[in-house]
């Protein structure tokens, strides 16, 4: 039996082959949460995309490095080894965020305590999140959240009206005016518009919008969040 051979050509066609399966999955799940294309089937599609989501990006990342170990087992073998111990803990905490985030009550806006901090879940990233109480904002890595435990509050959700600062991506753009980006959230399905949004800018930092908006359900903070970045900006929640 021939011994495998694998190249600096095998593993670029597989990388690009799980990158693009990958890019296809998220611009699928985020055209979801603009667009029902399932109907009333439209939340289980969701969920589903999102958890293959969860369990596809750590299965990628394990089949491109065992294939960069077999292009040089023994050089690759040993700098991968070295580059996994330098970055253990974020590795660690990388891994802990995937088993946080298939609690699906986890989610931006739900009230969640830990430790000594209490607050509602501003922002999840791949190593821990953010929690957003009258302090301020308070990051916490995955892994310190599973040693320590975690209280989720049922019901204590942001919901109704709330306070969002918005600001671009990127420092050389300019945010639009208020009037636009409240023309751009008329097709979005996630404000209650009983309530009007109010926007004005902020006199400390004029390419930053404030805006207070009510939202129809609790639910829909993350997939308005998720909309406004589509649009290029980035959205940080203030309070409720």
């Amino acid at each position: 039996m021939e011994p495998l051979q694998y190249n600096w050509g095998d593993w670029l066609t597989t990388a690009m082959g799980l990158a693009a399966l990958y890019f296809a999955l998220r611009f699928f799940d985020r055209r979801l949460v603009r667009t029902p294309f399932f109907g009333r089937y439209q939340g289980q599609v969701q969920r589903i995309i999102k958890t293959v989501l969860l369990v596809y990006e750590p299965i990628v990342l394990l089949v491109l490095g065992v294939g960069f170990v077999f292009i040089n087992p023994l050089f690759h073998g040993l700098g991968l080894g070295i580059v996994l111990l330098a970055g253990f803990a974020h590795l660690r905490d990388y891994l802990s965020g995937r088993v946080v985030q298939f609690d699906k009550n986890i989610k931006m806006g739900t009230r969640l305590s830990t430790g000594e901090l209490n607050g509602f879940i501003a922002k999840m990233g791949r190593l821990g999140l953010r929690l957003a109480n009258n302090k301020g904002l308070h990051y916490i890595n995955y892994s310190k959240l599973l040693a320590d435990g975690y209280l989720l509050h049922s019901g204590e959700q942001i919901g109704g009206y709330y306070r969002l600062k918005i600001s671009p991506k990127t420092t050389s753009d300019k945010i639009p005016s208020g009037e636009k980006i409240m023309d751009m959230l008329i097709a979005a399905p996630y404000l209650d518009w009983e309530h009007k949004p109010d926007f004005h800018f902020s006199q400390k930092e004029p390419n930053q919008l404030n805006a207070r908006v009510s939202v129809k359900e609790e639910d829909h903070l993350h997939d308005l969040i998720l909309l406004i970045g589509e649009w290029g900006y980035h959205t940080e929640i203030v309070k409720k």
